[in-house]
């Protein structure tokens, strides 16, 4: 099976190491490219892809923005030089966090956890949902009020 994937980070030469990292990776398929968080959005809910390399920084938001924006959630590899989201991003159930500069070891690690992931055919939507549903806030943001969208499709399905 083929598993499509779209590369986002703002440094083309990080991407393109991305993409030489994942050819030897014969069934993942690089389908999409972004350079921005707007462009990002875009990107993963036209093309849909299985999983997503999602820089954390990048003009016009973050990484946590695009999956804040997106109607379709992949399987994602954040990609970073910034070691203190590590906590953030696996609050959102990602599948691994990557420091740059990527190295193959530890790129060919999460590309694994990326496919037993795909071959276990978890819904990421529902992994971030049950994220926010089910984590309390910590005492330091008891002060704040957090406020999150739910995008329910009406519909299209079954009669019951």
């Amino acid at each position: 099976m083929n598993y499509r994937v779209v590369v986002v980070d703002d440094e083309k030469p990080a991407r393109d190491r991305v993409r030489r990292l994942l050819a030897s990776e014969t069934d993942f398929e690089i389908v999409g490219e972004a350079g921005d968080a707007d462009e990002a959005v875009r990107v993963i809910d036209e093309l849909r892809p299985d999983l997503c390399f999602l820089d954390v920084r990048m003009p016009e938001g973050t990484g946590f923005d695009v999956l804040d924006e997106v109607a379709h959630v992949p399987r994602i590899v954040f990609t970073t030089a910034y070691d203190e989201y590590a906590v953030q991003a696996f609050e959102v159930r990602s599948v691994d966090y990557l420091l740059k500069p990527l190295s193959k070891k530890r790129f060919a690690e999460a590309v694994e956890r990326a496919r037993e992931s795909l071959r276990a055919g978890d819904d990421p939507s529902a992994r971030v949902l049950d994220c926010l549903l089910y984590t309390s806030p910590s005492p330091r943001d008891r002060t704040h009020q957090r406020v999150f969208r739910l995008l329910v499709e009406e519909g299209g399905g079954g009669g019951g």
